[in-house]
């Protein structure tokens, strides 16, 4: 049992190495637009992609705005769910998988949301071209790029 022990210690390290997990992308807050005030509600689909420092990550989000609380829900692009953050008014609540295992803080995802589609502001600039929206965010050196894949009103 020790041996099994030590050698699974031994060897997921090198897993990890292996698969090449990218170095993990520091928190930057930004601005918020009360969930309640993003609009009416709705359901949607974004592929979002930060790139950082030459590194470069991907995430699938499930958006969801209804009865005043704004629900993020990000994905691996093969699936697993690696968090979900809910808003209430500016209010923000976050259940995640280890840093090490997401990439990008969900807070950093929600801000730029905020900034993409629902107007939130601060010194990152914002351009939109074919359902496509690019934050390009200065003081936390990144590029962010939010690709409208579904919008939904809901009833």
């Amino acid at each position: 049992m020790t041996r099994l022990l030590l050698a699974l210690l031994l060897v997921l390290p090198g897993c990890a190495s292996w698969r090449g997990l990218p170095t993990r992308m520091p928190a930057c807050d930004g601005p918020l637009v009360a969930s309640d005030a993003v609009g009416p509600d709705f359901v949607a689909r974004e592929r979002y992609r930060v790139t950082r420092a030459g590194e470069t990550l991907r995430l699938d989000l499930a958006v969801q705005k209804h009865q005043g609380v704004l629900m993020v829900v990000g994905f691996d692009p093969l699936g697993p769910k690696l968090f979900q953050v809910v808003q209430r008014d500016r209010e923000v609540s976050v259940e995640a998988m280890p840093r090490a295992v997401v990439g990008v803080p969900p807070r950093n995802v929600l801000h730029d949301l905020h900034r993409a589609r629902f107007g939130a502001s601060d010194d990152a600039e914002v351009t939109h071209e074919n359902g496509v929206a690019t934050v390009r965010n200065a003081r936390c050196e990144s590029e962010s790029r939010l690709e409208r894949i579904s919008w939904q009103a809901l009833p």
